[in-house]
C-alpha cells in the first residue's frame, strides 16, 4: 500500500470511489494510516515525526481541518512505531 501524502505534498488522497477517502467523514482506515506512517518513516528517517507535525501545522494554517486531523493521526502512529522500535532495541 502506498501513501501519496509525501509525494504530492498534500493531504492523504485516495480515489474518489474509495469508501475511505478523506472527506471529513469517518473514512481513512487505521490500516492506511499505519501504512502512511511507515512510508513517512522510511522517507524521512529520524525526522518523520517532525515532517508529520509540519504537515499538520501547515494544513491547520490553511484551514484544512480534515487534513490536519489526518496528519495528527499519522503523527501519533509514527510516535507509537518509534517507541516500539526503541523498546525492541533495548532488548
Amino acid at each position: 500500500m502506498s501513501c501519496g501524502a509525501c509525494v504530492t505534498g498534500a493531504a492523504i488522497v485516495t480515489p474518489p470511489e474509495s469508501p475511505g477517502r478523506d472527506t471529513g467523514r469517518p473514512g481513512i482506515g487505521d490500516r492506511e494510516l499505519w501504512a502512511c506512517a511507515l512510508q513517512v518513516m522510511q522517507q524521512h528517517k529520524d525526522g518523520a515525526w517532525f515532517h508529520a507535525a509540519q504537515r499538520a501545522d501547515a494544513l491547520l494554517a490553511d484551514g484544512d481541518l480534515d487534513g490536519h486531523r489526518t496528519w495528527m493521526r499519522i503523527l501519533s502512529h509514527i510516535i507509537a512505531l518509534e517507541a516500539a522500535e526503541a523498546r525492541l532495541s533495548l532488548q
